[in-house]
């Protein structure tokens, strides 16, 4: 807006403002009174000169009076008041101005009773008529000032009539007519200009707001004038191909990256449709429908579209369509950037490759590391399997030497292959983690519990803090059982002396809550620039810890993927000599009410169930060590070498368990589980638990044992211990079956001397599985 015109507006609405218009009638008043004056000394002259002498002083003085207040009251109120006019200010010069109306109108009084000429009383009416005139002409500049004079002078008209009335001469009513109609009149000439005013004012108003709508309009043009010019010159210089196209379709103007990228001209491409232009035999129908759908429409749209070069060459562009609209809503042309995305396809198309070559690698690993695992736990099974049962025989010292070691490498064997699964898994983000209740505070207890016996045996002290009422959460409990056997483990190893204290507290964060597990002991402790490295695969604090404590350094690595996977971390501080505080952080969501208490554990001893098990299985060294493992329970035992054999003796006499190998020739035992739950559902039979054995680890079948039909699975190589539990749950469960999730509910761990094999997954306590690991 120029600036002029903004002040000229301000102006004008200060001018008549309220304030305004009172200071306006204030600085009129003080500045006209003298002129005022000399019209009251004419007066006095003439009211002296027709009636007695002492009227003329008397008339000036009464007049000067009322003026004198009036206008020094009003001078007053603009020295003290720069600004806005307050109420109070306002108030007096109200008063002033009623005052100087009755001086005024006792002037009046003085020509009309003391002079008695019918002229004088004609004299008096039209003075008094045109001071009304006068009061209601400056009433808009001071509308409480002008309503008391005009209702002072008023009265006094109403007097003088009344004064007129007794007379009843025809004078008397000459002149009550004659003061009528002067009223009347001065009433219309008072509107006619308050009208003649407001016009006048709503006027220049209208005049001072079209100026303002002028120049901002004017300055919007400019602007837009000047955003048009940038536009242009970006159009002219951008990078990506600008093509404006007219309503009809036809090209009207093109940027020289236009040019550069299809190699047209721009005086070939003008008065062209872009279609008979660009458009390949490769440019898919589809698209070519949507972007004429756009222009029928006059819709934007956006899309990628294969086109062709002058020179033949075919190019991938992205297009951004744009239609630009008169004030009718029709479209008055169209504007189209088009990036050249030929690169970017290729790259990302080589990027997809790379991915898909990136996956077939990580699948074709896991692959490998299955087999791998298949194929060393089978052998593994027997050799630990046979060992077991050798040491029920009588063996001498030396051989129980012997056997210990065979017995000790093969486990540590197996926990060589766990941890590389577990790694090569986590490693991937593919660990996948239940969310089952959990009891952090009694996996605690139960890890404590499980490691004492070794602890006691070192001749060190294992304290554990767990808040009374610790809530429960949903997390994997088996996952945190891992980690927390881990970091205790750990600690009970590399501490010869004095204790480890195991700590629990939270923070809630919301519906979920940060638990902070600390881990502290009176170890070896770990030199600082080992603290971050200890945590890398296959990594130990030196070269002489896995000579001294065994273990393949995988432990820590895997448990600290898991605690990020649960959106926590393990970090560890330590001083050499002295010790060091691991500290676990887990998030987890709460869940509501305290925890439960587990039921005491059963013993595992031999179990006299009388249960009937078939045991299918074609490896014949496996079969023998199964029917070994059980010939001391009170089981009573059937064997099949197939699948087909086994859905056989099941049909012929139905077990009780179902112990099935999954990789048999012929029907695998996946497909004879299938079966047997056909023919259980047919012939209306109880269900049979059927439970998967395999080399192959949970993660890796679990979903496929699931999906037929087994209610859990134990991993090779198995131990007595494994049987005797699971024959004691099912005789303690005969017609509710097992309190867990099917192929979940069990797995099977070897860590050392001390294994625990049934896994109640759906219970309140975080169970899971070892693994054993030296990380200083």
């Amino acid at each position: 807006m120029d600036k002029a015109i903004a002040e000229a507006r301000a102006i004008f609405i200060s001018r008549n403002s309220p304030h305004g218009l009172f200071r306006r009638y204030a600085r009129g008043r003080v500045r006209t009174f003298l002129v005022r004056q000399t019209m009251t000394l004419i007066g006095a002259a003439v009211i002296g000169a027709l009636g007695s002498p002492w009227l003329a002083p008397a008339s000036i003085g009464l007049a000067l009076l009322g003026e004198a207040v009036d206008c020094l009251t009003l001078r007053w109120i603009l020295r003290r008041c720069s600004e806005k006019v307050p109420p109070d200010a306002r108030h007096l010069a109200t008063g002033t101005a009623a005052f100087q109306a009755l001086t005024i109108s006792g002037c009046i009084a003085l020509c009309w009773y003391f002079i008695p000429l019918i002229e004088a009383q004609v004299f008096a009416a039209v003075f008094l008529m045109s001071a009304i005139i006068n009061a209601g002409l400056v009433r808009h500049h001071f509308p409480e000032g002008g309503s008391a004079r005009l209702a002072i002078y008023g009265l006094a008209a109403l007097v003088l009539i009344a004064d007129l009335v007794p007379q009843r001469g025809p004078g008397s009513l000459f002149l009550i007519f004659s003061m009528l109609i002067l009223g009347y009149s001065s009433a219309l000439f008072i509107r006619s200009v308050g009208k003649g005013r407001q016009e006048r004012l709503r006027f220049e108003r209208a005049l001072l707001d079209e100026q303002v709508a002028l120049s901002r309009s004017q300055k919007a043009l400019s602007e837009a004038a000047r955003k048009s010019a940038w536009l242009a010159r970006i159009a002219q210089h951008a990078g990506d191909s600008v093509v404006f196209t007219g309503p009809d379709g036809r090209i009207q103007w093109v940027n020289p990256a236009f040019s550069r990228i299809t190699g047209y001209r721009f005086d070939e491409a003008v008065g062209r449709f872009p279609g008979d232009l660009l458009n390949a035999p490769e440019t898919l129908a589809d698209d070519l429908l949507r972007l004429r759908q756009a222009y029928e429409q006059a819709q934007p749209l956006r899309l990628e579209l294969q086109n062709r070069r002058k020179d033949g060459g075919r190019l991938w562009m992205d297009i951004s369509l744009t239609p630009v609209l008169d004030a009718e809503g029709k479209p008055e042309v169209f504007i189209a950037v088009e990036r050249d995305v030929t690169e970017a396809r290729r790259q990302a198309a080589e990027l997809a490759a790379a991915r898909e070559a990136a996956e077939a690698a990580a699948h074709a690993k896991s692959q490998f590391l299955a087999t791998m695992s298949h194929e060393i736990r089978t052998p593994l099974h027997g050799v630990i399997g046979v060992a077991e049962l050798l040491g029920e025989t009588a063996l001498d010292d030396q051989q129980r030497q012997y056997l210990d070691t065979i017995l000790e490498s093969g486990r540590a064997l197996v926990t060589i292959i766990n941890d590389v699964l577990d790694l090569s898994k986590a490693q991937a983000g593919k660990s996948d983690l239940l969310a089952e209740p959990v009891s952090v505070a009694e996996g605690i207890e139960s890890v404590a519990k499980l490691l004492r016996p070794f602890a006691s045996k070192k001749g060190i002290e294992l304290r554990t803090s767990v808040p009374q009422g610790f809530p429960r959460h949903l997390g994997d409990g088996g996952r945190i059982r891992q980690i927390l056997l881990n970091i205790l483990g750990n600690a009970v190893k590399f501490t010869d002396r004095g204790a480890v204290q195991v700590r629990l507290d939270y923070q809630p964060e919301g519906a979920v809550d940060l638990l902070r597990i600390a881990v502290e002991d009176t170890g070896i402790g770990i030199a600082p620039e080992r603290l971050e490295t200890i945590f890398d695969s296959f990594t130990q604090a030196d070269s002489t810890i896995s000579r001294r404590f065994g273990g393949s350094g995988l432990g820590l690595t895997i448990s600290r993927l898991l605690a990020r996977q649960m959106g926590g971390d393990i970090s560890v501080s330590s001083v050499p000599g002295q010790g060091a505080v691991f500290s676990v952080t887990l998030r987890l969501p709460r869940l509501s009410g305290a925890v439960r208490p587990d039921a005491t554990p059963v013993p595992v001893v031999r179990p006299q169930t009388g249960l009937h098990v078939l045991v299918a299985e074609d490896n014949a060294t496996n079969l023998m060590i199964a029917r070994k493992l059980l010939e001391h329970s009170t089981a009573r035992v059937s064997v099949a070498r197939d699948g087909e054999e086994a859905l056989a003796r099941y049909k012929a006499d139905p077990p009780d368990l179902v112990l099935m190998d999954l990789s048999m020739p012929g029907m695998d035992g996946l497909t004879a589980a299938r079966a047997i739950r056909t023919h259980e559902a047919a012939a209306g039979l109880p269900r049979c638990r059927i439970i998967a054995q395999t080399a192959f680890s949970k993660d890796e079948q679990g979903a496929a044992v699931a999906a037929a039909g087994m209610d859990g699975m134990l991993s090779k190589p198995l131990t007595r211990r494994d049987l005797y539990e699971l024959l004691d749950r099912i005789a303690r469960q005969p017609e509710t079956g097992f309190d867990v999730s099917p192929a979940y509910a069990l797995e099977m761990s070897a860590k050392g001397d001390a294994e625990w094999s049934i896994s109640q997954r759906g219970s309140t306590t975080t169970t899971g599985r070892s693994t054993r690991s030296s990380v200083r």
